[in-house]
């Protein structure tokens, strides 16, 4: 009794009460007020490893209910359970977890070799639901489904091994099932919806977010970790262990009641299992690049660490987090009273244009509208090459691109700064340079080489790769090398509009990092940097509040085909979210000057260089930005805003 109890999976008989007002979380976002009406008001106010805050007057009360009654202290060591037990008496003490939506025979479409089920109900703007692992529609939503389809058109599925979803021959994945997913979304012809995922649903909706954001209007989650080190240390263990033995009857009777073949339980479940250890998680860079509105949902007695649904609310750019009291993590069979409430307000709410610092978005600050789409074409490595130099001096000249920058330290920058001074509206950055990558071509520091002698390699040249400069590079000397650089720049004639790292060199650690945001604040330039990408990770954390730099950054990879650059482009405007984009390329003529430069080099080489001129020059291209409503800038406009 007292081990349920500290999970929150039986409840006293008070009556089901609504969300009535909203309080302030850390940093201005909102979070759920929730009134208990007879002796508790409790605020869903949290900080790592805090309590629930109580109103003055009961907490004495509470004090000496403990025992009967809800808990109001979230701690660390209150959830010392394995997995199977938290299921077990979750479920038993929550009784009938069926429907209350009514019969719905539902349909079947087919779907990457799936014949997926899935059922509508209600009318409005589409709302999908996915279900949590093993379980339903009906036990998963079964109580939410009529007050949801009041509002919207409530579209819940099956994954694969799922209810009415017969299992076929290949594994579980959440990626696979968010494709799945998004298959089926395109048969019903919708094209943007709203998505509420539990547990492994959440994980499932938070994939399409990343993957496919142009599906998604809103996100509301319960029940998630983004990595299993968000889960309870037990939990964890328990999962590798699971069998179908150890899952409570009810969920088994409604998979048997479901599935058309119902002797595939025990295959099932192996897959969950394999699944769930496998997983490698997402990364804060996955969940900085969810722009759109996100609700995070737990139990203070979730298997899901309090503490872990913190730091998600504050990873995510544009969040609000509900911690329900006494909840756990089967709050949505709990408290679907609660859950329904929260929910609904969450979704019919209207977006704000803020930022979660309380500024507006970057695109409102440079004077568009909140749904404007923004996007810089910026082209890397000027000053390598004659060829890079042509390509590029054409492509700013008819606007294929928005901006460029250029590597001080190499034989072709004269040439570059001759441009600059005779086209001074120009917008050129410098791509800072500690590395010399090319075999045969090389160059070395502008500094003098006795004053940044950590910089050079045994030939007398800057290292050709990020990780040698990171394990030799003198800080000191790194800053003498990058002022030497930009210093020469001005000297020339150029001005520079905004400054970003070749090779992504001074973005290799936070040491380096530091010293590349020291030099940009010396000389007042925005930088290179992004929400969405993996390699700014560690290094955007560091950057003050309220400096301005894109929501998203992209660029093609060695695994875009040769054959589908421009499929790769037009498809990346298709999907642009509102907000600042950019996209950076490298452009050259595949001629001889440019293979010899860059031999032995089939990714960034020559003709990867020449096909992305043609591919950003192409029609098709330039079409797809007209067609999308893609307003295209530079970064000097982003400098205006510092």
């Amino acid at each position: 009794m007292e081990l349920a109890k500290r999970f929150g999976v039986l409840h006293d008989s008070r009556r089901a009460v609504p969300v009535t007002k909203r309080c302030v979380l850390d940093e201005g976002k909102p979070s759920w007020h929730i009134h208990l009406p007879g002796w508790l008001h409790v605020g869903c106010h949290l900080f790592d490893g805090a309590e629930v805050v109580s109103h003055p007057e009961t907490r004495a009360k509470a004090r000496t209910k403990r025992q009967n009654e809800l808990e109001v202290t979230v701690t660390r060591t209150s959830r010392s359970l394995v997995f199977v037990c938290v299921l077990i008496l979750s479920v038993t003490s929550i009784g009938s977890i069926g429907s209350q939506a009514g019969e719905n025979k539902g349909k079947y479409a087919y779907v990457n070799r799936l014949t997926m089920y899935y059922e509508i109900h209600g009318t409005g703007e589409p709302l999908v639901l996915l279900h949590g692992g093993i379980a339903t529609i009906d036990n998963s939503f079964g109580k939410l489904i009529p007050g949801l389809a009041k509002h919207h058109r409530v579209i819940a599925l099956e994954q694969q091994g799922h209810g009415h979803t017969r299992d076929i021959d290949r594994p579980l994945s959440y990626a696979q099932m968010a494709e799945d997913t998004v298959a089926l979304l395109a048969q019903l012809k919708i094209e943007k919806a709203d998505f509420f995922g539990w547990s492994d649903g959440a994980a499932v909706a938070l994939q399409i977010a990343i993957k496919h954001p142009q599906m998604v209007r809103k996100l509301a989650m319960i029940g998630i970790s983004y990595n299993n080190d968000g889960l309870e240390p037990e939990v964890v263990k328990g999962i590798a262990s699971l069998t179908p033995e150890m899952i409570p009857k009810q969920f088994h009777d409604d998979y048997e009641k479901a599935a058309p073949e119902p002797g595939q339980w025990a295959g099932v479940v192996a897959k969950i299992r394999t699944m769930a250890v496998e997983w490698k998680g997402f990364s804060p860079g996955d969940l900085r690049g969810v722009r759109v509105p996100v609700l995070v949902m737990v139990g203070d007695r979730d298997i899901v660490r309090a503490e872990h649904a913190v730091e998600m609310f504050r990873i995510f750019p544009n969040a609000q987090l509900a911690v329900l009291p006494g909840v756990s993590h089967f709050g949505v069979m709990e408290r679907p009273d609660w859950v329904l409430e929260m929910v609904t307000a969450f979704l019919d709410t209207p977006s704000s244009a803020g930022t979660p610092s309380g500024r507006p978005p970057l695109q409102v600050r440079l004077g568009y509208p909140a749904d404007a789409k923004l996007l810089i074409l910026n082209a890397d490595d000027l000053a390598v090459t004659h060829s890079e130099n042509l390509a590029s001096f054409a492509a700013l000249d008819e606007r294929f691109i928005t901006s460029a920058t250029v590597m001080v330290p190499c034989p072709w920058f004269t040439e570059v700064a001759a441009y600059a001074r005779s086209h001074p509206r120009a917008d050129l950055g410098l791509h800072l340079t500690l590395t010399s990558e090319w075999e045969t071509y090389r160059w070395g520091p502008v500094a003098p080489r006795a004053l940044v002698p950590s910089l050079v390699g045994p030939d007398g040249y800057f290292y050709a790769d990020t990780a040698s400069v990171a394990k030799h590079a003198n800080l000191v000397e790194v800053e003498i090398e990058l002022r030497a650089q930009i210093d020469r720049a001005i000297s020339m004639g150029l001005e520079p509009t905004h400054l970003d790292a070749h090779m992504h060199v001074l973005y290799a650690n936070r040491d380096l990092f530091g010293v590349f945001l020291k030099i940009a604040h010396a000389y007042r330039l925005p930088i290179r940097m992004a929400w969405n990408n993996r390699l700014f990770e560690s290094a955007v954390t560091l950057m003050p509040p309220n400096e301005p730099f894109p929501d998203a950054i992209f660029s093609p990879g060695a695994d875009v085909l040769a054959a589908r650059w421009v499929d790769y482009y037009t498809n990346l405007v298709r999907n642009l979210q509102p907000g600042v984009t950019e996209v950076f390329v490298h452009l050259a003529r595949d001629d001889a000057e440019s293979q010899a430069v860059m031999v032995g080099h089939a990714d960034w080489g020559s003709a990867w260089r020449q096909r992305e001129f043609e591919a950003i020059s192409s029609s098709a291209f330039r079409k797809a930005l007209d067609d999308n409503h893609v307003i295209l800038i530079g970064w000097r406009e982003i400098k205006s805003v510092l």
